[in-house]
């Protein structure tokens, strides 16, 4: 199975689960060390699963820029339209997203923007099959 097809499958199974809308969150707690461990989320197993398959050099936009990704994923004739190149570009932004934000991801996935971008590479898949 090639990289787009796989990553297409793992999207349309967390979509079909759900299981990026609402992660477990974990509560604020003082370390033994007296720092204190802010809230964090805990993914499931088909998120997790998408996004390490996501998070593959293949789909990686060196280049991309966070402001501009943000505002393409905002117009949904762009991403109805998107190009493989742009595809990989929010992928990056949606991947690295988490690092900066806990809770991104389940925010793309509420926003309806990981629907959308699963929906656009589903049409990649299809046209591409034999």
């Amino acid at each position: 199975m090639d990289v787009l097809h796989r990553l297409s499958t793992l999207g349309q199974r967390m979509l079909q689960g759900g299981d990026g809308a609402n992660p477990k969150w974990h509560e604020m707690r003082e370390q033994a060390d007296g720092t204190i461990r802010l809230p964090w989320p805990e993914y499931r197993s088909a998120m997790t699963e998408f996004v390490r398959e996501a998070s593959r050099k293949c789909w990686s936009d060196k280049s991309y820029d966070p402001t501009d990704t943000a505002r393409m994923l905002n117009d949904s004739e762009l991403v109805e339209s998107a190009t493989l190149p742009q595809l990989r570009t929010i992928l990056t932004y949606f991947v690295r997203g988490e690092k900066f934000c806990d809770g991104h991801w389940a925010g793309m996935f509420r926003d309806g923007h990981v629907g959308r971008m699963m929906k656009r590479m589903r049409k990649f898949v299809l046209t591409r099959q034999p």
